[in-house]
């Protein structure tokens, strides 16, 4: 099952990386969360008007909720989930795919290229990476599962051209901070 492996290459970067010096780590120390029950979660969901993506969802009852992850680690749901002044989980996600194509297409040559715009509604905070830049998961619409990064602008989070769903995110952090535990994202 992929979580098994996605916990088992965590658990090989904790041993790893002892001195926590991958970023983020030394705040989430490569704890998890607690699994959030069936019921917990079926209400919350009702509550925000939403569905959680199938992987996210599968990682939260048999993982947990928060702790390691890219950036400062997976932000806990009561966090996440909160309502913001300025973007709401309920709206459909403003982007489709082909301004996610065109964007990376642009950001080949431009590594600064984005959507302009602070906050994006339909897209749940995943982690944090420092001075309002965060990586998003995308709830409903054409692009619902995969995960967006942004700050004052946005662009798919993508490896060898294809976007990335809740499992590959993860697990390219993982890979990336085994071969490398003090490498920075930006």
């Amino acid at each position: 099952m992929r979580i098994a492996a996605l916990v088992d290459k965590l658990e090989r970067l904790r041993v790893r990386d002892r001195r926590r010096s991958a970023f983020g780590a030394s705040d989430h120390q490569y704890r998890l969360g607690e699994k959030v029950p069936l019921k917990v979660l079926t209400t919350l969901e009702r509550k925000l008007k939403i569905t959680f993506p199938d992987e996210y969802r599968a990682w939260l009852l048999a993982v947990g909720e928060g702790g390691a992850g890219p950036g400062y680690g997976l932000i806990p749901l009561e966090i996440a989930a909160r309502p913001a002044p300025t973007a709401r989980l309920d709206r459909p996600f403003p982007f489709s795919t082909s301004q996610g194509a065109a964007v990376s297409e642009a950001r080949v040559r431009d590594p600064n290229a984005s959507i302009p715009g602070w906050t994006v509604d339909g897209a749940l905070p995943l982690a944090g990476h420092g001075c309002g830049w965060e990586s998003v998961l995308v709830l409903d619409g054409e692009q619902e599962g995969l995960i967006w990064y942004g700050g004052d602008g946005w662009w798919p989070e993508t490896a060898a051209g294809a976007q990335l769903s809740f499992f590959d995110w993860y697990e390219a952090w993982l890979d990336a901070m085994l071969v490398r535990p003090n490498g920075r994202r930006r």
